[in-house]
């Protein structure tokens, strides 16, 4: 079960990264990580979940998230 978790966890992760810092919809997205993911709306569903997971912890994810976007535009 806990390594299940991790796995959606991750996933949840790519996913807001990759809509909040690409252009790529969510069909794309879900079309990428095809078959773990079934479709734009399981996308939606990640989005609305790690959202409200970044803006209920305290500072400290958003500290690691925001470090981690500096670093990717430098490249």
């Amino acid at each position: 079960k806990n390594r299940k978790k991790d796995y959606v966890s991750c996933r949840r992760f790519i996913i807001y990264f990759l809509r909040m810092n690409t252009s790529i919809t969510t069909t794309k997205i879900a079309a990428m990580l095809h078959p773990s993911v079934s479709d734009h709306t399981t996308i939606v569903h990640h989005m609305k979940q790690m959202n409200d997971y970044i803006y209920s912890k305290e500072h400290g994810f958003m500290y690691d998230y925001n470090t981690l976007i500096k670093q990717i535009k430098r490249i």
